[in-house]
Order: C-alpha cells, then sequence, then structure tokens
C-alpha cells in the first residue's frame, strides 16, 4: 500500500528511494552521527532508518 500511495501521491519511485530492504527503523541501535561524522559518537535513543545491517545484527545480538 505503501509503495502505490508513494507512486499515486509524490510521484516517487520506492525501489529508487529504499535502498535497503526490507525497510526498518528503530531506535536500538544508533545509526546517526553529530555532522555526518563516523568518527564522533552517534546520537542514542534517536529513531532512524537501520541501514547498518552488520550493526543492527551485532547489537542484538549483544542484547541477547
Amino acid at each position: 500500500m505503501i509503495v502505490e500511495k508513494m507512486k499515486e501521491k509524490f510521484k516517487k519511485d520506492w525501489d529508487k528511494l529504499v535502498t535497503v530492504k526490507p525497510l526498518l527503523f528503530s531506535s536500538f541501535t544508533p545509526l546517526i552521527y553529530p555532522d555526518n561524522d563516523t568518527t564522533k559518537k552517534p546520537y542514542n535513543d534517536i529513531y532512524c532508518e537501520l541501514t547498518d545491517r552488520k550493526k543492527v545484527q551485532k547489537t542484538a545480538e549483544a542484547a541477547l
């Protein structure tokens, strides 16, 4: 339904915008850095797209 609505309402192609599938969001794996500088400590508890699946897996395994 989201794919159809994006095309209908926003005239955007889902496959061009969503590069990592399935599309996942969460706040348990910090992936947003100040000024996009990965040498700095990432922000915590920010709901964001989970694009780094290796980091997500590592965080989930550590929590187990």
